[in-house]
């Protein structure tokens, strides 16, 4: 009994926590969805999706050292709080769009042979 409480509650945290954004692939995108961009406007979007990915990277490493520190303290101090981590934000489906999106129109970009354009800059 006490070995299938012991499993149930390690099931629930491993799968509660928050994903470290450095252990999250990039969904994959095709590159083509970009074609008919120019150089600017995908210099553009590369720019406003490496600004989204940013915020949610601080999120998402926010969000796992938290849960990390919850499940530490429930673990010495008071095992209550080792649940808390399972009703936390996990952002790694967003994350793994925009690395995939921001892969897309990097390759897009090379394709195009744009070289260094600066979003905004004309």
């Amino acid at each position: 009994m006490k070995k299938a409480i012991a499993a149930a509650i390690a099931t629930t945290l491993i799968t509660g926590c928050a994903t470290a954004p450095k252990n999250i692939s990039a969904d994959v995108q095709v590159p083509g969805a970009y074609s008919n961009y120019t150089c600017e406007s995908l210099a553009m979007e590369r720019y406003n999706r490496d600004s989204e990915l940013s915020k949610q990277i601080r999120s998402q490493k926010k969000q796992h050292i938290t849960d990390l520190a919850t499940f530490w303290t429930g673990m010495v101090i008071a095992w209550p709080a080792i649940f808390v981590p399972v009703f936390t934000p996990d952002y790694k489906d967003e994350i793994a769009d925009n690395k995939g999106k921001v892969q897309a129109l990097d390759i897009q970009m090379a394709a195009k042979q744009c070289g260094k354009v600066v979003a905004g800059s004309q």
